[in-house]
């Protein structure tokens, strides 16, 4: 099973492209400079009319331009603040410091009680980053409530909307109807994973834009999630190869770049990998397990640590079936990541793996330096 890491030539394309939804978010800023210009430019004269003069046209003239100047720069501080935030968001979740995401969604949602308009927009995407990182620390349940709250503002917001404007939300309910999926079935509650699966994946079919066409992987993917942890393999397999297919047949969405879901499409190869073991295919095992680690190689983010309950997953499944240099590869590869998040359930479960397999292989002389990192932390006692 490849262990091998490569780096890559820069190439200003394909970073332009990996960052596509930053600088998507940086268009924004130019608008809001603008207007923070226009409004101090008619600011001025509109201040000066109402000092000069005292009654008629050119009064209400001046009181006009006021409320308008203001108008301007309360949009513009708007814009500005919101736009920058939600870049450092971004940039804080591609590179999973999820402690820094939670503060600034906190500190975010906070502050945003006091600018104007569309504070409903702006909450939900608060929302979604905050479940994003509850999904990344194992609290699933309070992940379920953030997403549910999420779902609750857009679809108000989808339901006041114009009949011809109803479809523009139907992505974002895809998306937020995809992550509360994933949140049930990460607590057992498989059924209810299901119906918001099926619900998003209604929605992702329904914009009726060829460029959205590619949105049904989030949905597809939450079904696998759901199947594969209720035992229903073959759907889950089905589902997992949909993903891959219309991956490849579609177009890379509009405000993603070609590289954004690439964690779901490396998480279809690991899921794909265990559905094999599970059916006694151990050679479509490995070249699963090898897709991925070359995709993770090429990443240009560290593998987030909803994976590590994938990982245990697999490598119990290869240590079952006796495939122990397969399983420490697998382990390996986890145990590098599980030490940047030590307080993580799943990372402190890989080790109870790590330390089985060192037992089936007659090295129980290495099992006593295997919690090393988790003693220097603090996470442990020593």
């Amino acid at each position: 099973m490849t262990r091998l890491t490569r780096v890559e030539p820069f190439s200003m394309k394909k970073y332009l492209d990996r960052h596509k939804s930053e600088i998507i978010v940086c268009l924004r800023l130019p608008a809001g400079i603008y207007l923070m210009f226009f409004g101090l430019a008619v600011l001025l004269p509109a201040a000066l009319t109402i000092i000069t003069t005292g009654h008629g046209a050119a009064l209400v003239w001046g009181v006009f331009c006021l409320g308008l100047a203001a108008l301007c720069e309360l949009l513009a501080v708007r814009i500005l603040f919101t736009s920058i935030v939600q870049l450092l968001i971004l940039r804080s979740l591609k590179t999973h410091h999820f402690s820094r995401t939670k503060k600034l969604c906190l500190q975010s949602m906070r502050v945003l009680k006091y600018l104007p308009l569309g504070q409903q927009a702006e909450l939900s995407f608060y929302e979604i980053g905050l479940g994003a990182v509850c999904m990344s620390r194992a609290e699933y349940e309070e992940a379920e409530q953030l997403f549910s709250r999420a779902l609750e503002r857009n679809r108000n917001s989808m339901n006041r909307a114009r009949k011809s404007y109803k479809t523009r939300y139907y992505p974002n309910m895809a998306v937020i109807l995809s992550h509360l999926s994933r949140s049930y079935s990460a607590q057992g509650k498989f059924e209810q994973a299901d119906r918001a699966a099926s619900e998003a994946l209604e929605f992702a079919r329904s914009t009726g834009r060829i460029h959205y066409a590619r949105m049904e992987i989030f949905p597809l993917y939450s079904m696998a999630f759901s199947h594969l942890r209720s035992g229903a393999i073959d759907e889950a397999e089905k589902e997992y190869n949909l993903v891959i297919k219309v991956n490849a047949e579609t177009k890379p969405l509009p405000t993603y770049g070609s590289n954004a879901l690439a964690p779901i499409l490396m998480a279809c190869r690991i899921g794909l990998a265990i559905i094999a073991i599970k059916k006694g295919n151990i050679q479509a095992s490995h070249s699963y397990w090898d897709e991925f680690v070359e995709m993770a190689n090429n990443s240009a983010v560290p593998t987030s640590p909803s994976f590590l309950n994938s990982f245990n997953l697999l490598a119990n499944e290869l240590i079952n079936a006796k495939q122990f240099k397969e399983a420490e590869a697998v382990l390996d590869f986890a145990y590098s990541n599980a030490r940047r998040y030590f307080d993580h359930p799943d990372a402190i479960e890989m080790l109870n793996y790590y330390e089985k397999l060192m037992l089936l292989t007659g090295r129980q002389s290495e099992v006593k330096d295997m919690r090393a990192w988790l003693r220097l932390t603090g996470a442990v006692p020593t």
